[in-house]
């Protein structure tokens, strides 16, 4: 049975990228996932984002959610989408 992405932390940030011919041709939403969530559906453009064994995908990753969400602001203001790592540490 499959179990999901393999987080070293509770949560993590991830980037969506999908794409649809209609909206955008390529996602920039952040989006924020549990550890053993197998796929999450994009609000903006509606891709399932699959996340099994995608662990080299996630921009950030905490224990904490609030972490993540200030973290999201923050990549979102700069609009650069730069690996941050473990935010515990």
């Amino acid at each position: 049975m499959n179990e999901g992405i393999k987080l070293s932390r509770k949560w993590g940030l991830i980037r969506c990228g999908g794409r649809n011919r209609n909206k955008n041709p390529q996602c920039s939403q952040l989006l924020i996932v549990k550890r053993g969530q197998k796929s999450k559906k994009c609000p903006n453009c509606g891709t399932q984002r699959s996340l099994e064994g995608r662990r080299r995908d996630v921009l950030a990753w905490s224990d904490r959610q609030g972490k993540i969400r200030r973290v999201m602001g923050k990549l979102k203001e700069s609009g650069k989408y730069q690996k941050l790592g473990d935010l515990d540490k």
